[in-house]
């Protein structure tokens, strides 16, 4: 067969698989996971002008990973999309545009406009780790994930050969921006950027480092004002957490045996006749592991850290049966790649039966909940809930005028600072609380080793069984329609007051030196009332700025406990800052004790 000949026919080939990928990503049916809405709710509240917030009233917090995939959902709110069809379609379609960016390293590789049979060997394989498609579907950033892996493999490539651009750098930026464990795809390209010299004469490779620094470095000083932070919040929320990396990996291993027994045995050919190709694939493999074992794997099926290095499989098993060709002949490189796929392709048919349809937190059932408790809850008169809830997502989209703390602590900055310490996380839910509802199972059970906050809670299913929550949720002891056991002098009384006479009143109560009493007012009147019928927007910073002062005033003269006190209102008033929360539980730990 001619050159031409063959890139005709890989070229159909490539676009069946690409086809067969979308059609097969549609008759999975993948729920959105409830994690995916977290990225919809900070995406439309960033959209709607409230800033990086889980919803408008919620602290300023990174409870996502994945800040270029937030953004891109976010822009469902100027076109006027569905942000659930949006995330589940844009996730596959990039997945499938990932699949063609894989087959081009070839050609990047070596340097003609060919595509070769072995090349789409790159687009095939990922369809057989079933994972690949799964989380494609499932509305996380696993197919721009894997999109801009493939573009800057394939930039890199060319790079590498013709001796100039920074492209490669650019979508590496963006690959650091998508995901946490960007920085190790990062640090190994820039690795193999300096083990790896250019065929040509190429001008400094600090240009290439520059730009990639500059779009790393820009993200960073971002989050830094943003969020008072270096590092995304989900960090401090699973520092400690174990999933059995191992046992993650391993399990991989035997569901995809035949796969990477057939990496390993053509590794050899793709290190010989093709090296940097095989390389850059082999080394963000490696870094992918690299992470799981790091973080300790994943509580989500269906190995959700895999899925994305996916096409880098491929790219490896396209150079190794490449370098089977250089080195056999077309035919038994042929022979390979047929058995290869028969056997990988085997295992992937009989295992996506399994999973079409599921998944382990869908974003359809927390919402539904989510919307059964927002109708309870403003039928209790409050406007604006404070709830401890976890699995935010469906919760933000489906409560948007709610406030939360998230016990599971993704989108809480106080709980996931403190995930160490019970007792500092008991006197931020206590003091800066307590939320009206919480739930207290699953992953926020340790909320039952607080005996003096769970006291204040009844099970809602003893007061409200209509509503079929689950026995984990709770309900503010003595919250009903007229009272609220958090309003000082009784929920009528803070009800009666004008705008002018609350913000008199928390004046009254800070100026006396009882913060405390302060922070328990505006929360009442807060959760109560509309935004008009509140003191205005410059009321609450001035008073945010008083409260800051004599935080500062208590903190010189060593009274910790009053200082962190005045900090909370502080905070509070000011519409959640993160330097004022960081602050805040500073003072915290210098109080209370870690």
């Amino acid at each position: 067969m001619t050159h031409r000949g063959e890139t005709r026919v890989a070229l159909a080939a490539l676009s069946l698989t690409v086809a067969a990928f979308v059609a097969g990503c549609i008759w999975l049916r993948v729920p959105l996971v409830d994690d995916a809405a977290i990225s919809i709710a900070y995406g439309r509240s960033l959209f709607q002008g409230h800033g990086l917030r889980l919803t408008a009233h919620s602290q300023t917090v990174e409870a996502f990973s994945n800040p270029l995939w937030t953004a891109l959902l976010g822009l469902s709110v100027p076109l006027r999309l569905d942000p659930v069809t949006l995330a589940s379609r844009l996730g596959y379609a990039l997945a499938a545009l990932s699949l063609a960016a894989a087959a081009a390293w070839g050609p990047c590789d070596r340097g003609d406009r060919t595509l070769r049979l072995d090349d789409v060997l790159a687009a095939l394989v990922p369809c057989t780790v079933t994972a690949f498609p799964y989380w494609s579907c499932a509305g996380l950033e696993t197919g721009l994930l894997s999109l801009l892996l493939s573009l800057s493999g394939a930039l890199w490539l060319r790079e590498r050969r013709t001796g100039r651009g920074v492209g490669s750098a650019f979508t590496l930026g963006l690959v650091c921006l998508t995901r946490p464990e960007g920085a190790l795809y990062a640090l190994a390209m820039v690795a193999l950027t300096r083990l790896q010299p250019p065929s040509r004469w190429a001008p400094p490779s600090y240009r290439w480092g520059t730009a990639l620094a500059a779009i790393v470095g820009w993200w960073i000083a971002l989050r830094w004002n943003l969020f008072a932070s270096l590092v995304a919040n989900t960090y401090y929320a699973k520092r400690d957490a174990d999933f059995g990396a191992w046992r993650y990996l391993g399990s991989f291993a035997r569901a995809h045996l035949p796969l990477l027994i057939a990496l390993g045995a053509t590794l050899p050919f793709a290190l010989a006749a093709h090296g940097r190709r095989a390389a850059l694939s082999l080394a963000w493999i490696l870094a992918g592991a690299a992470f799981i074992v790091r973080f300790h794997g994943d509580w989500m099926p269906e190995w959700r850290f895999i899925a994305p290095i996916a096409p880098c499989m491929g790219a490896l098993a396209a150079a190794g049966v490449a370098g089977l060709r250089d080195r056999y002949g077309a035919r038994t490189a042929a022979a390979v790649s047929l058995s290869l796929l028969a056997v990988a392709g085997a295992g992937a048919w009989t295992r996506a039966p399994r999973l079409r349809g599921t998944q382990e937190v869908s974003y359809r059932g927390v919402y539904q909940d989510a919307r059964v408790l927002g109708r309870h809850l403003r039928s209790l008169g409050l406007r604006h809930p404070l709830i401890a809830l976890p699995d935010v997502g469906g919760l933000a989209l489906a409560m948007p005028e709610a406030e939360v703390m998230d016990p599971a602590m993704l989108a809480d900055w106080s709980l996931a600072r403190h995930a160490r310490s019970l007792a500092l996380r008991e006197d931020y839910l206590r003091h800066e609380g307590p939320p009206a509802v919480l739930d207290a199972h699953g992953p926020s059970a340790w909320l039952t080793q607080l005996p003096r906050l769970m006291e204040a809670y009844v099970p809602m299913a003893s007061v409200a069984p209509w509503l079929h929550l689950g026995d984990g949720v709770y309900v503010l002891r003595g919250l009903t329609a007229t009272d609220d056991p958090r309003c000082p002098g009784g929920r009528r009384r803070v009800a009666a007051m004008s705008a002018g006479e609350l913000a008199a009143a928390v004046e009254a109560r800070s100026g006396a030196g009882d913060p405390v009493t302060a922070l328990r007012l505006w929360r009442c009147a807060w959760s109560d009332r509309d935004d008009a019928r509140l003191p205005s927007l410059g009321w609450r910073a001035e008073a945010a700025r008083e409260a800051r002062a004599e935080s500062r005033r208590s903190e010189a003269a060593g009274r910790w406990e009053e200082a962190l006190r005045y900090a909370s209102l502080a905070t509070v008033l000011g519409g959640h800052d993160a330097h004022d929360r960081r602050r805040t539980e500073a003072l915290r730990e210098r109080a209370i004790g870690r």
